[in-house]
């Protein structure tokens, strides 16, 4: 696992700060009606997206739409789930950026909300100690009048920044609305990313038909299991929320940068300093829970487009194999969980959950496998997912119950 919520919004590892004078300005922004989170959330992705994109022709966009159909169509036979599809679409890195907005913001909501609060209650705390008239009091300023809500809004600011950043780097690399392993697109909708599809089969000698299909197949089953778990998005939101509420204000910091702000703002700060990540028990077993989840997502996707396309696609092994190397070291859940909460999700963990479903739908059947996402109680742990055939047994209710003790 990673060290934990930062706010560098850089992917690639670079290192890049956000200057606090910058920060000031676009707090300005907000108070003067200038601009919301969720328009710097845009900006801030956008921006990043400035080579590679381009508008999409229509035919393009017809064999996109085709190989979602299609990969929906031969989903019905390797999952009990039915179809989630009502809008396929072919977008554009930037139509992507635009058309997950809402589901950014429903995801950092309730991060920014914990966070607010957070502070809110640094603030008190240093209040108590100081007192409200104590000359020494840094955030005299800050606690009474027009000013009172300053840090919540910062707060927000920091988020919008951190996710704008991700996001906007999530865009150069994911195929598809789904990518990430989250709800972000509007129901019925699954998406691929023409500019992003062309780029993962670069050089592999496979024909664009089969990766198109390959590639539709993982999106639309992503889909289907986000849409047809009803607790599963829900589930995936309040676990990330979890991890952020062990996330600790440093109030002295926040009183340093407080007292010489004005120095900051012309030298410029790392705000990631205002947030450091004390590694708590509850977040371990939040960030635990995470993975988990993320890996059984996984891999229950890979076994699911594994019966899908057998027998139907040539290159099918080669087409997995380039599948699982990606997605072992740039794939967009990897990135987006490392830049929010500092998860590495392990591949052998993906690997093992791929494993698990294999050996569930060998046993039970394709229908007693995903009978297993019909609550959250039911779904394996770690340990389980690395021993399916004793967790095949505790679940299975033998055929003759004569012999078991009343």
């Amino acid at each position: 696992m990673g060290s934990g919520f930062g706010f560098t919004g850089d992917l690639g590892g670079s290192g890049e700060n956000m200057d606090l004078g910058a920060l000031f300005t676009q707090l300005g922004k907000i108070f003067s009606g200038g601009q919301a989170p969720e328009n710097l959330i845009r900006d801030i992705a956008r921006s990043k997206i400035t080579s590679g994109d381009w508008t999409l022709g229509e035919q393009e966009s017809a064999d996109i739409i085709s190989a979602l159909h299609l990969a929906d169509l031969w989903l019905n036979e390797a999952t009990m789930f039915p179809s989630a599809l009502i809008n396929p679409k072919a977008w554009s890195k930037a139509e992507w950026v635009e058309s997950t907005l809402a589901g950014w913001n429903a995801l950092i909501g309730p991060m920014t909300k914990t966070l607010s609060e957070g502070l809110n209650q640094s603030l008190k705390q240093m209040q108590n100690e100081f007192g409200m008239d104590g000359a020494n009091n840094p955030f005299a300023a800050f606690s009474t009048g027009p000013m009172a809500g300053i840090f919540e809004q910062m707060t927000s600011m920091m988020l919008a920044q951190q996710v704008g950043n991700t996001v906007g780097e999530l865009a150069k690399i994911t195929i598809g609305s789904s990518d990430a392993c989250l709800p972000l697109a509007p129901k019925g909708v699954a998406a691929l990313i023409p500019a992003n599809v062309k780029t993962w089969g670069e050089g592999m000698g496979i024909d664009d038909h089969q990766i198109r299909t390959f590639l539709a197949l993982r999106e639309v089953a992503t889909t289907r299991l986000l849409t047809q778990v009803p607790w599963l998005k829900d589930h995936l939101v309040s676990t990330i929320s979890k991890y952020s509420q062990g996330i600790h204000i440093d109030v002295q910091a926040i009183s340093d940068q407080a007292i010489n702000v004005m120095n900051a703002i012309e030298n410029g700060a790392d705000p990631r300093t205002l947030f450091t990540p004390d590694s708590t028990p509850e977040q371990e077993q939040a960030l635990a829970d995470l993975e988990n989840l993320l890996a059984l997502i996984e891999g229950w996707v890979t076994q699911v487009v594994s019966v899908a396309i057998a027998g139907r696609l040539p290159a099918q092994i080669q087409l997995e194999e380039i599948s699982r190397r990606q997605r072992a070291t740039s794939n967009a859940s990897t990135a987006l969980f490392q830049a929010l909460v500092g998860l590495e999700v392990s591949p052998r963990l993906t690997r093992e959950a791929t494993n698990f479903w294999a050996i569930v739908e060998q046993a039970r059947g394709i229908t007693g496998r995903d009978d297993l996402w019909s609550h959250a109680g039911l779904l394996p742990n770690t340990a389980a997912i690395k021993d399916p055939d004793t967790f095949i047994q505790e679940i299975t209710i033998p055929d003759d119950l004569s012999g078991l003790e009343p």
